[in-house]
């Protein structure tokens, strides 16, 4: 029952026999939570304070409320380990998932059969097995006291009429890289989706990254370490009534009073470097990236402009040139109904001045003026995405 992944990790790290024995005396040194308190700060107690620190371990039950919180979320890491960065490997170790899918930690926790077995793989008997589990059990001993401390963030929630419960802040690490995990699904989903061209993708906007340990990820918990001490925020600005949106509705040309200098302005950085790069000494497939993210990521910002033009209803077409007062038309049987080839061609055109002429404002003297290769191919991107755009 024991898994590949586990055989192949000890044969990969060359681990001795007595690993798991070692691993066992250093568990009551490991720190199983799912919320720990290293993200709030990664030495909560000095030296001298003799203090111990209860360690949370909180599933939560699942109930129809609403709410992204422990137990309402299925994670694929319901535990997280802090300790001494030195006992990276055994954390590893302890993560690895078992041939029932469920990690060497959880295995231990419940005591399974495929736990014993493993702890009996190297010729030990079911009385060694046993005392391993339990110096391995000390990794989700609970304290009954509950202590904090005061380099923990702390909070006064307000529970009633002059009273208030003092809470101290930890972070469920667990549900945090969850979040990155299935933002993650969602932009792989989105790239295979533009490679076989088709268009019906999803995507998630202004997100913002979070750093947990700076230099050191290691300190602060597995998962941390694991994600190169980075988390991803969701924005959290209420969602607002599309007519209270500050749209900027075109009264003569929809590309030179919708775009936002501020929002595309670091659209075209990795378009200059594709094309101030040297074609010689930079990788073809780095100088490539660098295109295809740039272009997508600029046709991305049109498309979005476009919807948000379409979506109001106060839009005054009968000023906007002949193809724009087709492409704007919100009602798409008619818009469908007036489109031709000919107007297909004036978009596409358009779009591609755009980027052209904004390229060269923004970079002037350091531009690089765009050859037919480069045209081309954003003529090509922007066909490949027509279905989407129109």
């Amino acid at each position: 029952m024991i898994s590949k992944e586990v055989l192949d990790f000890i044969n990969e790290n060359e681990l001795s026999k007595t690993f798991i024995d070692d691993a066992a005396k250093k568990a009551k040194a490991i720190n199983c939570a799912t919320h720990p308190y290293s993200f709030s700060h990664p030495q909560p107690f000095t030296a001298s304070d003799k203090k111990v620190l209860s360690h949370i371990v909180f599933q939560g039950r699942r109930t129809e409320d609403g709410y992204v919180r422990s137990g309402n979320v299925k994670v694929s890491r319901p535990l997280d380990l802090s300790g001494n960065a030195g006992d990276a490997k055994i954390w590893k170790f302890l993560m690895l998932k078992l041939s029932n899918g469920f990690t060497i930690l959880e295995n231990l926790r419940d005591r399974t059969p495929e736990a014993y077995e493993l702890l009996q793989m190297d010729g030990r008997s079911k009385d060694d097995a046993i005392k391993l589990m339990d110096d391995f059990s000390l990794m989700f001993e609970q304290s009954d006291s509950q202590v904090t401390s005061s380099r923990i963030k702390q909070v006064y929630f307000h529970i009633g009429e002059n009273q208030y419960h003092l809470l101290s802040v930890v972070t469920p690490s667990c549900l945090v890289f969850e979040l990155k995990n299935r933002i993650a699904a969602i932009r792989n989903e989105k790239n295979e989706f533009r490679e076989n061209k088709r268009n019906n993708y999803r995507d998630i906007y202004g997100i913002r990254v979070v750093k947990y340990g700076g230099a050191k990820p290691q300190n602060i918990s597995f998962l941390n370490n694991a994600n190169g001490g980075k988390a991803l925020l969701l924005s959290s600005i209420p969602p607002l009534d599309i007519d209270e949106l500050n749209i900027r509705l075109p009264k003569k040309d929809f590309f030179d009073e919708c775009m936002d200098y501020n929002q595309y302005r670091s659209l075209f950085t990795y378009f200059h470097k594709y094309l101030s790069s040297d074609k010689e000494t930079v990788p073809n497939n780095l100088l490539f990236r660098y295109r295809d993210k740039a272009i997508n990521n600029i046709i991305d910002f049109v498309v979005q402009n476009l919807f948000l033009v379409r979506s109001s209803a106060n839009l005054c077409r009968e000023n906007l040139p002949k193809f724009q007062q087709v492409w704007l038309n919100p009602n798409e049987l008619q818009r469908q109904s007036l489109m031709t080839d000919m107007l297909k061609e004036q978009i596409s055109n358009s779009i591609v001045d755009w980027i052209r002429r904004t390229y060269y404002r923004l970079y002037d003297k350091r531009k690089v003026i765009l050859g037919n290769s480069e045209i081309n191919f954003i003529k090509e991107v922007i066909s490949n995405r027509e279905e989407f755009w129109l």
